[in-house]
């Protein structure tokens, strides 16, 4: 019974690796997509 809670935490924890290193790089892909735009606001100001 506890053996499988804990095979049961351990996929979780590689789920949520999983997912951050997925948010880690939308974080890094994010400034890329909207510079453009950042930069168009700034050439209107």
């Amino acid at each position: 019974m506890q053996r499988s809670l804990f095979v049961d935490v351990q996929s979780k924890r590689a789920l949520f690796q999983q997912s951050s290193t997925f948010l880690l790089r939308l974080e890094r892909i994010t400034p890329k997509l909207l510079k453009p735009a950042s930069l168009h606001s700034k050439d209107s100001t």
